[in-house]
């Protein structure tokens, strides 16, 4: 059912022209105000403005028609499509990192970058017009691990591909702890004790 909305057409700090990508952490959401070249990060209670980057350029707090976007724990990862490269910048202010990127097909090239995803290692990109493939790339530099893809529609290839995601896999694991253990006065070593095992 329906909760709450904001925006209409515009440049206002509550306005966007034609947004096409977001993403959420715990208390953030994170907008790629394409046509307006900007990231607008506002409050996910209740969608309230809280800061914003970006004007149009080619600059690092420049965008132009940014298309996509992920986030994790940290950094927040822009895909600014028609300037042909990838961004990474810190959550917390907005502030600009590195960038990796420009025309072409080569590995550290895109011709429109769109889609993102990222895990705990890596971040994946989806590249269109004429490139068509999902590359694979750490997030730590955005340096270039691998890629796949042509433009076709056999196994390993694409036309247009304009979403991707990640799948996170839960390990459990067992943790043995140490309740209430007993101490040796002069060698401080655990003699006895109960112990919990906790799956996670």
């Amino acid at each position: 059912s329906y909760v709450s909305q904001i925006g209409s057409m515009g440049t206002g700090d509550d306005q966007f022209y034609s947004p096409q990508a977001l993403a959420v952490d715990d208390i953030y959401i994170y907008v790629a105000d394409t046509f307006n070249n900007r990231i607008l990060k506002r409050l996910k209670s209740d969608l309230s403005y809280v800061s914003k980057i970006g004007l149009y350029g080619q600059g690092d707090d420049y965008f132009y028609q940014p298309g996509g976007i992920a986030v994790d724990d940290t950094y927040i990862y822009v895909a600014d499509s028609r300037n042909f490269r990838i961004v990474k910048r810190l959550k917390s202010d907005l502030s600009y990192v590195i960038q990796i990127g420009s025309e072409g097909t080569g590995d550290d090239q895109f011709s429109y970058p769109e889609a993102l995803a990222v895990d705990d290692i890596y971040i994946y990109v989806g590249d269109r017009s004429y490139s068509m493939n999902i590359s694979k790339r750490l997030k730590s530099d955005l340096s270039f691990v691998s890629k796949i893809g042509s433009l076709g529609i056999g196994d390993d290839q694409f036309d247009d591909p304009r979403g991707i995601a990640v799948y996170h896999q839960i390990v459990p694991r067992i943790i043995p702890i140490v309740m209430n253990p007993v101490f040796t006065p002069l060698s401080g070593e655990v003699n006895s004790g109960d112990f919990v095992t906790i799956t996670c």
